[in-house]
């Protein structure tokens, strides 16, 4: 019996001629693309079906019409010259969305081993909202507001008058940023580099925010609140230099940061729409510097012993004039500005070494000092107690220039136990202290009073994982993660705009009831499983599925935050049926909840307990498939559908027959905060030849969503001091046609 064996074709003469020439011819593709870079430009239309700033809130998408879009990628110079001589500069030219607010361009050049230098361009719009209305006069990105002369005033903005309604107009409220940079570096030896990088970032248009304002100049005696675009007009410029050596032993570099910070706009000015519609201002983000010198550098100590570090110190300045509402003030201002200086001071180091076989070791420290010394002063102004009758109150309190000082010891290993196990252990000591520089002090701030209650955290963690290749198609990872926070507090710290009083006494935590810690300082344990397989089980089908379940615990606060937990899935799948096509699959479901109680200040023998739980599911499926009519068409689609659920419960025993009325909701079960979104995209690339392809896109896309909160901004529904804006969550339908030619050359 003769048996014909396939493999002996590798043998073959005429079979290894035609492989060789195979070979080459790649190598020498490769080589090709190298020398003769790949140039493309694509241009074409994107139409828009219908206005919608939340589908559009990122791309440049959020208006129905017409778009002219363009891409570019460009490369040249004698560095990919052919010829026996060459060279070794070359350039680039890039460019994304140039016919959208989401745009970039990017231009380099260099000389290899010689000089770098890079330029670039790029803006990115957010719209915030089209929904929101407003009566006053403005736009976005203006810096004063008046209402129409025929407004009047509205003490109850629920009863609003036709006319008042008539005044309410849309604004669309967006901001944009504008980023320019320019980078190079210039080598100085073969070990020896200088370089420098400056930013431009120009932001402008403006975000919504809420405006308080009195019923009456002379002093507030009653909130009354406008949704109104506070401005963002402001450029900032950063600039860095450095001087860097490197060798095969080490490098060191020293270098400069410094960051300019100027806000055109210091106050916004606003008419009051109750009273006597007097003009009042609010304060904006104020103009500052940072100068930073910082030193990095490394060194190989042995061949199996690295160590590696960075210092810097650096000083923050803002010393603007304070906006005066003389209005609401009572008394002079201490000084006219604030005279604000943080001075930082960071060092971090880590050593590594091998010296063992199959093991890496790490040892690290990072020390970073915030001290703040901007001065403290006591401020007297009308305080908002929400009366509309008799005396305003008389506040007296202290800024609080918060310092921080925090440093963190980490030792971590890696263990190969063997070719497909890996053990990794990290074991990290934080500890934060917290204090204010010259505290002012009156009869209530006295003197040696902390400015805040967590004077100091400590935190312990233990994080391991282990890495398993159980086989040559299996994958497997294991992880555990321990963290054991520790808060000291001090409850006769007189924490600044808490409301403390020397009736108050000792012992109410800044304000709070003895026993309440926010959740964010408070002492916890937290503890977190995870875990992720991957499985090929055939060269065409593989699988991936991931997991991590948290779990927190307040134990040392009586009030406040008890306890909290969260998880997450993950599932993916691909399936390639052919050599060119394949398919995708993959799921994600999320869940976190967490709980708290608190007491009621008014009557300590009574409690309240609330509930925040997030739920959210994502479904998605691609498909994708090359190479049909002969090479010339490639199709591809992607599906994918979220559904997000918020459920928010206050539970108030002792009110429980009152509280929860549907036109109010102060407690029990609010409605659920729901959104659902779909998106299908569907993509085409026919190829006319190998220079030139014509490439289509559709994208279906559709947004709902319910959120009660959106209910106070309605004409009839708001509190009846807030000024309805009208504002609704976000929904839309949206069809999106893209038709883009590229072109290679």
């Amino acid at each position: 019996m003769n048996t014909r064996h396939h493999t002996c074709a590798r043998f073959n003469p005429v079979y290894l001629a035609v492989a060789g020439a195979l070979f080459c011819m790649q190598a020498q593709a490769d080589e090709a693309a190298l020398k003769n870079p790949g140039n493309s430009v694509e241009a074409g239309l994107i139409g828009v079906s219908n206005d919608s700033a939340k589908f559009g809130e990122y791309n440049g998408l959020g208006k129905n019409g017409t778009y002219f879009n363009l891409n570019l990628d460009l490369r040249g110079g004698d560095g990919y010259s052919q010829n026996e001589k060459g060279g070794l500069t070359r350039w680039s030219i890039s460019g994304e969305n140039l016919g959208l607010s989401s745009r970039s361009l990017n231009a380099n050049a260099s000389q290899q081993g010689l000089w770098r230098f890079g330029f670039g361009y790029d803006s990115l719009q957010h719209l915030i909202t089209d929904s929101y209305q407003s009566p006053y006069s403005g736009n976005s990105g203006d810096n004063s507001f008046t209402l129409p002369a025929n407004f009047g005033t509205a003490s109850n903005t629920n009863a609003l008058t036709a006319t008042q309604r008539g005044a309410f107009q849309n604004k669309d409220i967006s901001s944009t940023r504008e980023n320019t940079f320019f980078n190079g570096v210039v080598h100085l030896s073969p070990s020896l580099s200088a370089s420098m990088d400056f930013n431009h970032l120009d932001q402008s248009g403006s975000k919504l925010m809420a405006f308080g304002a009195a019923y009456r100049t002379g002093g507030a005696t009653g909130q009354t609140i406008a949704i109104l675009p506070n401005p963002t007009k402001s450029q900032t410029d950063t600039f860095s230099m450095a001087l860097n050596w490197a060798n095969e032993q080490g490098h060191l570099a020293t270098s400069y940061f410094g960051s300019f910070f100027n806000n055109a706009n210091n106050q916004v000015n606003f008419q009051t729409f109750a009273g006597t519609n007097v003009m009042q201002s609010m304060s904006t983000a104020p103009s500052n510097q940072l100068h930073q010198l910082n030193l990095d550098g490394g060194y190989a100590l042995t061949q199996k012993t690295r160590l590696v570090g960075n210092l810097s110190y650096g000083r923050n300045t803002q010393n603007e004039a304070f906006t005066v509402d003389s209005g609401l003030m009572n008394a002079a201002l201490p000084q006219s500005s604030m005279d604000g200086l943080i001075v930082t001071k960071n060092a971090n180091l880590k050593l590594s070494n091998q010296s063992i076989r199959n093991l890496t070791l790490n040892a690290g420290f990072r020390y970073n000092d915030r001290d703040n010394r901007s001065s403290s002063n006591i401020y007297n102004f009308y305080a908002i107690n929400g009366s509309a009758t008799g005396l305003p109150d008389n506040a007296v309190y202290p800024n609080t220039p918060l310092s921080t000082r925090k440093t963190q010891y980490e030792l971590a290993g890696d263990y190969r136990v063997t070719r497909g196990q890996i053990l990794h252990l990290a074991v990290t000591r934080d500890d934060t202290k917290r204090w204010c520089n010259n505290y002012a002090t009156n009869n209530v701030y006295v003197a040696g009073t902390h400015c805040v209650v967590a004077t100091g955290t400590s935190e312990n963690k233990l994080d391991t994982s282990y890495r398993l290749k159980a086989t040559e198609t299996v994958d497997l990872k294991f992880g555990y993660l321990y963290s054991d926070r520790t808060t000291t507090s001090d409850r006769y710290a007189r924490a600044a705009f808490s409301g403390n009083s020397n009736a108050l006494g000792a012992g109410v935590n800044g304000g709070d009831v003895l026993g309440y810690y926010p959740w964010f300082d408070a002492s916890r344990k937290q503890q977190q499983v995870r875990s992720s397989a991957n499985w090929q089980t055939t060269d065409k089908l593989s699988f991936g599925l991931g997991g991590r379940y948290a779990v927190d615990s307040y134990d040392d606060s009586l009030y406040g935050v008890q306890n909290g937990k969260s998880w997450s899935l993950n599932l993916d799948s691909t399936y390639a049926y052919s050599d060119k096509g394949a398919v995708s699959l993959y799921a994600t479901q999320q869940f976190r909840q967490r709980d708290l109680v608190q007491l009621n200040a008014a009557n300590t023998t009574n409690y309240w307990t609330n509930l925040l739980r997030d739920e959210d599911l994502t479904l998605g499926l691609g498909v994708k498939h090359s190479d049909w009519f002969g090479g010339k068409l490639d199709l591809g689609a992607d599906l994918n559908y979220v559904i997000a659920t918020t459920r928010y419960s206050t539970q108030v025993p002792y009110q429980s027959s009152t509280c929860g009325a549907a036109a109010t909701y102060t407690c029990g079960d609010l409605p659920d905060i729901k959104s659902r979104s779909a998106q299908l995209k569907l993509t085409g690339s026919y190829k006319f030849d190998r220079q030139s392809a014509l490439q289509l896109q559709y994208i279906y896309a559709r947004f709902s969503s319910s959120d009660y909160y959106y209910n106070a901004y309605q004409y009839g529904y708001t509190p009846t001091t807030v000024l309805p804006s009208n504002q609704e969550s976000g929904n839309y339908l949206t069809h999106v046609i893209a038709a883009m030619y590229r072109h290679d050359f």
